[in-house]
């Protein structure tokens, strides 16, 4: 059951990365294009015999619906077809030709509309041809950054955070402009999906503040907690039956204002997110601020930017397009600074990996990005051949130096986003490739404790060796008190874990509720068997990090090599004290016998 449920929750971030990634494509169509207009503005209002329907309430001098004879108060039958409700509402081509019944004082009278040009969604200006450059690189790292959330670290809190992040895309808004063109319902679907991302992407950043930074709830926190998502179903239903069908039937007045109350709900929600977090970043101090400040910044700026972005594009001009487009970039700031603060700071536990999968992921869209821009200035600005060997010079230059940019990007990454893991990593290395050097057990057992505790600031590590009578005994340790176990008895159920374990071990169950242990954050949370001569010999414990952060995959990884290095340097020790051992008990009282 739970392999199906992981298997449900990979599909459904790894189709909605895909959904918003996709929906950006159209876009790049839309530069200079120009909808089709009838030139008629549609509200409802109630006809002749008291039913809602789609009624004529504004018309444009000059326009297709004014040389066609329309007059305000025509409308549509209250039980017209989609599809006839399509063809009067919907954006569609210039030039496109529609015919539809109109109803007047009762009276049915068909009506053939010729679309003119008009609302031009993304003018053909320089500011604009540099918004599609960086747009999907924009989106595409939004969607690395969401689905990496979830693959390593998933949770209702990551959920809430990914959730938001993709209904930052600014793509949606290019698909749900075309999808009329493609049919009423597609038109539908699109929207659908679309009106779903946006109300549980907003949900989603209150989830988020509210667990933020330890995925835990309390009091208040925790009863909204529990509401957020069926809230969010039932007004993912309530907004798009009232969007699409429900003002139609829908006789109450206090039901229309219901779905304006609900729409403004779910738009200015994300500001409350930004309050819940910025009082969250006020309750820290020290250490603990400077870890959460950059995940913090990052997602209320996201908070305040997107409930900006809704309520200009509902200017329908030019300058509310200019704005919208303004505050859509805007939102970039915001994977690169919770990525920061994640990667940096090890706010959720993604890592090292997931890091590296980041930045490759980041160079990739940088790449592709500059390639956009390149073909869309030199298309712009430069014309004939010269133009076009522009682009393919540019396009086998980046090519060739992809590797090259991908060291230039790891170097980069070690020098001044992860230092001190990759420090950690090359002593780590350098340790176990020492350690067939050692000359006693002792000097491997401060190898498996002191160093690693050191290296990796652990709460705490300890090591315990068994003895000829099988159980385990503590030989050295860092952050363990006399006070704390100093043997477990070989017929524990824990050396039988031990036993069958092939490397790492998650002793967070394990150990849970088990007396004797050091507290807090020097409690032991991963074991790994120490093993010589296919034997258990004992085994190395470990804590979580002193600042309360867990070890990450790459770390354990660190760690597991180191203990196998430590293995194979003590089999020859054992081996020579064994030999010595054993000659003592044959040699005569005067020494031992060569």
């Amino acid at each position: 059951m739970a392999r199906a449920l992981r298997l449900i929750e990979l599909t459904a971030i790894f189709a909605l990365a895909l959904f918003v990634v996709i929906s950006e494509l159209p876009g790049l169509g839309l530069l200079g294009f120009a909808n089709g207009d009838f030139g008629m503005r549609f509200g409802v209002r109630a006809d002749e015999t008291g039913r809602n329907a789609l009624t004529v309430v504004a018309i444009k001098r000059g326009s297709p619906a004014e040389r066609a004879g329309v007059l305000r108060g025509d409308h549509l039958a209250a039980n017209a077809s989609l599809s006839e409700r399509f063809a009067a509402t919907a954006a569609t081509r210039p030039g496109a030709s529609h015919t539809f019944d109109l109803i007047r004082r009762g009276t049915p009278r068909p009506v053939t509309l010729v679309a003119a040009s008009g609302f031009v969604f993304l003018p053909d200006t320089a500011f604009n041809r540099v918004f599609i450059a960086i747009r999907i690189p924009e989106t595409i790292v939004l969607a690395i950054v969401a689905v990496l959330l979830i693959v390593r670290a998933p949770s209702k809190m990551t959920w809430g955070l990914a959730l938001f992040l993709l209904s930052l895309t600014p793509g949606q808004t290019a698909l749900r402009y075309v999808a009329p063109f493609v049919g009423p319902i597609f038109d539908q679907v699109i929207g659908a999906i679309y009106g779903g991302l946006d109300v549980l992407g907003h949900l989603g950043a209150l989830v988020f503040a509210l667990r933020f930074p330890r995925n835990e709830v309390r009091g208040v926190a925790k009863a909204i907690d529990a509401c957020a998502w069926p809230i969010g179903g039932i007004l993912v239903v309530f907004r798009w039956v009232a969007s699409r069908i429900g003002a139609l039937y829908w006789s109450s007045a206090a039901l229309g204002i219901a779905v304006i109350v609900v729409g403004r709900f779910v738009t200015y929600l994300p500001l409350v997110a930004a309050v819940v977090l910025i009082l969250t970043l006020m309750r820290s101090t020290g250490v603990e601020r400077r870890r959460l400040q950059w995940v913090i910044v990052g997602v209320v700026l996201g908070c305040i930017v997107q409930p900006l972005n809704t309520s200009v594009s509902w200017i329908h001009n030019e300058a509310g397009v200019t704005f919208a487009r303004i505050f859509g970039m805007l939102t970039m700031l915001v994977p690169i600074l919770v990525a920061y603060g994640v990667l940096r700071h090890r706010v959720v536990d993604v890592g090292f990996v997931v890091n590296r999968t980041v930045i490759y992921g980041a160079v990739t869209a940088v790449l592709l990005g500059s390639l956009g821009l390149v073909k869309l200035l030199a298309g712009t600005y430069l014309k004939g051949t010269f133009s076009t060997a522009l682009q393919i010079a540019t396009a086998i230059g980046l090519g060739l130096s992809t590797q090259r940019i991908y060291k230039i990007a790891d170097w980069l990454v070690d020098r001044y986003i992860f230092p001190s893991a990759h420090a950690t990593e090359v002593r780590l290395k350098r340790l176990g490739d020492g350690l067939k050097y050692a000359k006693s057990t002792d000097v491997i057992a401060s190898a498996l404790t002191a160093e690693p505790a050191e290296a990796m600031n652990l709460g705490s590590a300890a090591l315990f060796r068994r003895r000829e009578d099988g159980s385990f005994v503590r030989r050295a340790s860092v952050g363990w008190s006399e006070a704390d176990v100093a043997a477990i008895a070989a017929e524990d159920p824990l050396i039988l874990y031990f036993e069958g374990a092939a490397s790492h071990l998650d002793l967070r169950a394990l150990l849970r509720g088990r007396a004797g242990l050091p507290p807090a954050t020097a409690t032991p949370q991963h074991g790994f068997p120490l093993m010589v001569a296919r034997e258990l010999a004992g085994f190395a414990l470990y804590s979580e990090h002193q600042d309360g952060t867990a070890i990450d995959p790459d770390e354990i990884g660190m760690l597991d090599k180191l203990v196998v290095a430590a293995g194979d340097a003590y089999d020859p020790l054992l081996r020579v004290k064994a030999a010595l051992r054993d000659a003592r008990k044959e040699a005569p009282l005067g020494g031992v016998r060569i």
